[in-house]
């Protein structure tokens, strides 16, 4: 009997899933765009220019503080995590500050976004995502 909890518990720990997301959330990541199953069309063209390039990063801290910086403009924000899902809130009131919402995958190393409602229009059929940077990280070791 002994022998199968400690098998269990392996299997649970190996597999990643004592993760806590609100753990794994804590870290540094960027914004990525897949335009793949957008229209064709300008807005299309535009997300396709964008990718590869830095347009918002998000530090996420302990203690439920973050840095969301876009296009190198630094803004203050709150993070709260329930269950896989988190929402970033930008300290500053007024246009462009609605919450970031979106689910943190099971690995940690990816945050999927719901699309701001004020540009699901001109974004449909884009995915939205962040990324956890981790190769500034490895290279600081």
């Amino acid at each position: 009997m002994l022998l199968v909890a400690a098998a269990a518990t392996l299997f649970v720990v190996g597999c990643g899933g004592g993760a806590d997301p609100a753990k794994q959330a804590i870290g540094k990541w960027g914004m990525q765009i897949d335009a793949s199953a957008m229209p064709e069309g300008m807005e299309k063209k535009q997300a396709e220019a964008a990718k590869g390039q830095s347009i918002m990063t998000i530090e996420v801290k302990d203690g439920g503080t973050a840095d969301i910086s876009v296009f190198g403009q630094k803004e203050e924000a709150s993070w709260t995590v329930t269950g896989s899902k988190i929402t970033i809130t930008p300290k500053k009131s007024g246009p462009g500050s609605e919450p970031i919402n979106g689910t943190i995958s099971s690995d940690g190393k990816r945050i999927d976004l719901e699309v701001p409602k004020a540009q699901a229009d001109q974004m449909k059929g884009a995915k939205l995502y962040l990324a956890k940077e981790e190769a500034s990280a490895e290279a600081k070791k």
